[in-house]
């Protein structure tokens, strides 16, 4: 018998909220710095930002040239939707361009259907990257 490691992207992914969303993604031509920065002058402030841990660094050496950060906005209000704890991870793919990772959220209730959960994912991902984006771009 034999075990498997989860995947390396497992640490910079996680998310404690009731709904996670994977291969959340969107590329920025800014550093990590000058996101936080553009995002806050768009009113969109975290509300901790903090380092990945030491652990995954000894499991996996090749995520030390990435920066990687973790995000959290404790409520985002977009449109008529009010989001709550937003759980991000920005990691640098080279000196000018970062991944922003939007893990999961609080949702009111959990989904029980496979097919509610891609549409939720979709709509939430869509919502979500795309007000992040849009902030980026002004």
């Amino acid at each position: 018998m034999m075990s498997t490691s989860p995947p390396v992207s497992l640490f910079y992914t996680y998310s404690n909220g009731t709904f996670k969303c994977h291969k959340c993604t969107v590329t920025v031509k800014y550093t990590q710095e000058e996101i936080v920065e553009k995002l806050k002058q768009s009113n969109i402030i975290f509300d901790s930002i903090y380092p990945m841990g030491k652990f995954p660094y000894q499991r996996a050496p090749s995520l030390a040239n990435e920066n990687i950060h973790f995000y959290k906005i404790n409520k985002m209000i977009i449109d008529q939707d009010t989001l709550r704890n937003l759980d991000f991870s920005m990691r640098r793919i080279n000196e000018n361009k970062t991944i922003i990772h939007f893990n999961g959220m609080d949702v009111n209730s959990k989904i029980s259907y496979y097919q509610m959960d891609r549409k939720i994912k979709k709509y939430y991902k869509s919502l979500v990257l795309g007000e992040i984006s849009g902030s980026l771009k002004k």
